[in-house]
């Protein structure tokens, strides 16, 4: 594009130099054709006519060459103006795909994939803590409930050897009672 604007413009100037130059011979000539007269100079009518008629062909050609390349300049403008839009489109296309492709959405926030990934390491981690300690506090009621258990049992063992003696030692008494309550009946009787 912009080749084409600067072979235009280097036509153009070059056309224009090239007229100038003939304007120029041709003022010149038309000049020395011209009878003095003191300080005037007349110049032929036929002469100034046809001076002028280079002069507008001349200005027809400079306005033509002008106006051609202010249309190639517009519509070089415009195809500018578009590619710089498609350009913009493209961009903001390219940025949208790019924060995609570093974020995600949670729950409806959108979080950096590296930010994403610490939360659920630090949220495994807490988790995984947790479960020690629940396992750790699991296995400490198991041994706490399997002492009481024993101190249960043990103590229940002895309660049923106390209640076995106890029972041994009223039965001893009950009969060691009726012996003498017999003794007794006996000594009464005879």
């Amino acid at each position: 594009m912009r080749t084409t604007i600067l072979v235009l413009s280097a036509l153009v100037l070059f056309a224009l130099g090239a007229q100038a130059q003939t304007l120029d011979e041709q003022f010149q000539g038309m000049k020395k054709k011209a009878y003095s007269y003191k300080e005037y100079k007349n110049i032929k009518e036929t002469d100034l006519n046809e001076f002028w008629k280079v002069v507008q062909d001349s200005l027809k050609t400079k306005d033509q060459a002008y106006a051609t390349a202010q249309g190639t300049i517009t519509a070089q403008n415009q195809k500018i103006n578009e590619l710089n839009s498609t350009i913009t489109t493209q961009k903001a296309t390219i940025d949208e795909k790019e924060f995609d492709t570093q974020h995600i959405s949670v729950l409806g926030m959108d979080m950096g994939k590296e930010s994403y990934k610490m939360f659920n390491m630090v949220s495994i981690i807490a988790l995984l803590f947790l479960l020690g300690v629940l396992f750790y506090q699991f296995k400490s009621s198991q041994k706490i409930a399997v002492s009481k258990k024993k101190d249960y049992d043990k103590l229940s063992e002895e309660f049923e050897e106390y209640k076995r003696n106890a029972l041994e030692k009223q039965m001893k008494l009950r009969r060691e009672l009726q012996t003498e309550r017999n003794r007794i009946d006996d000594i009464r009787s005879a």
